[in-house]
């Protein structure tokens, strides 16, 4: 039964997501799966969880900073959802990460 797709999951649209993370974060989002910065995805019913390892800008002589954002969805519905992240910006819409 746990390779059963529970149903908030089947009916989850892309629309959906932009709804519920915004134009901007869901591009941004997008753009990380497109990139291959997420990794260790895993589903649970209908929580999802990975981890999106993203690299930031640092100090110009020391390169770049990779940040690394354990990140857990759960999707009750179309336009309710739990999520957590390590960023904080997920208070009231979902982040990119």
């Amino acid at each position: 039964m746990e390779n059963v797709v529970p149903g908030a999951l089947q009916r989850l649209r892309a629309a959906d997501i932009i709804r519920m993370a915004g134009l901007a974060a869901a591009s941004v989002g997008q753009e990380y799966c497109r990139t291959g910065v997420v990794h260790s995805t895993q589903r649970q019913g209908a929580r999802l969880s990975g981890v999106v390892e993203v690299l930031h800008p640092a100090v110009p002589a020391e390169g770049t900073d990779s940040r690394r954002y354990p990140v857990e969805v759960a999707i009750r519905s179309a336009s309710a959802w739990d999520s957590v992240c390590p960023c904080g910006q997920n208070a009231l819409a979902l982040c990119a990460h």
